[in-house]
């Protein structure tokens, strides 16, 4: 059974560390600078007792939010890990009324692409890479809809 549980930097930096798709890696320092001084959320999924997922975000303004990075290991994807991290993630930022979530990934991510798009993101904008696998892909969704 999947568990979620709010965690920390130190906490979750040893995992991204597996992550193949982050080569190369983020120092620690840049997960300290990005979340210093503004609001943010670290969610660490478990199996047992084993680290197998996370996902970070913080806050851009008021009431926007952006999920900056997470992932799943390898050996634990396509098992609903993403999806239970992003649950309880956008539980979080209803419960504080955030309205918009957004969020970027590479054009060569196609997995996380298309998981963002299930998860009812759409497609904002996109920002030219040297490469088109390189190409950032921005998404948003609407937490709270407006009936006006």
């Amino acid at each position: 059974m999947i568990k979620i549980q709010q965690t920390s930097i130190k906490k979750i930096y040893p995992l991204s560390l597996k992550i193949p798709e982050f080569s190369p890696h983020y120092a620690i320092e840049k997960y300290y600078e990005r979340l210093n001084n503004r609001p943010h959320l670290i969610l660490q999924a478990n199996i047992d007792t084993k680290a197998i997922g996370f996902k970070i975000g913080y806050e851009i303004e008021e009431g926007i939010f952006y999920s900056w990075v997470g992932a799943v290991l390898p050996d634990f994807r396509k098992q609903g890990v993403a999806r239970a991290l992003a649950n309880e993630m956008e539980a979080w930022l209803r419960a504080r009324s955030y309205h918009t979530l957004r969020m970027k990934t590479h054009n060569q991510f196609r997995n996380m692409l298309l998981f963002a798009i299930g998860n009812g993101f759409q497609i904002t904008d996109i920002e030219q890479g040297k490469q088109i696998a390189k190409h950032r892909i921005l998404l948003e969704k609407k937490l709270i809809l407006s009936f006006e």
